[in-house]
């Protein structure tokens, strides 16, 4: 089986950018599908019949978790789903089975993972939309802002995700 290109190393030096690989792909299916998964924010191309019932909804890709790497090889990140300046959601992107398959999943009030980040993910977003200038200067960086107060599931102590 092939694997992702943007999460192929080229050369010995090279550093796999998760992240920007994660949204690089969402956006792919977008344009290819006419989907309207990473919303409009992401795109220049805006669905007429999503923005009747989503007109705000969008992944905030300059938001997200570390990159999680589980002991079985699986990597994820966690994304912000935003609607009217709100997170109303979460967005797991994952890479399994030895980098042959990629999934995009949704979670909401109720899941675990959400209830443990939803304030961190939510407080980053507040202070980006606060004041940008400052925000872009102190904790931006190129390839996102990794919110700290990422947690995992399963860990009654609440420690940071590694």
């Amino acid at each position: 089986m092939q694997t992702f290109a943007v999460f192929t190393k080229h050369s010995e030096n090279d550093v796999i950018n998760y992240p920007k690989g994660f949204k690089t792909l969402v956006l792919r299916y977008d344009s290819i599908n006419k989907s309207q998964y990473a919303g409009k924010k992401n795109t220049n191309e805006v669905l007429s019949v999503f923005n009747k019932v989503n007109p705000n909804l969008y992944i905030e890709f300059r938001l997200r978790s570390q990159v999680i790497t589980e002991k079985n090889g699986d990597i994820w990140v966690v994304f912000p789903k935003i609607k009217n300046s709100k997170v109303t959601a979460l967005v797991i992107c994952a890479l399994s089975k030895d980098g042959t398959l990629v999934t995009y999943k949704n979670i909401g009030p109720g899941n675990e993972l959400f209830n443990l980040n939803i304030k961190g993910f939510q407080d980053a977003f507040l202070k980006m939309q606060v004041n940008p200038t400052s925000f872009s200067k102190s904790i931006y960086n190129p390839n996102g802002y990794a919110v700290e107060e990422c947690r995992r599931t399963g860990n009654s102590q609440g420690t940071k995700c590694p």
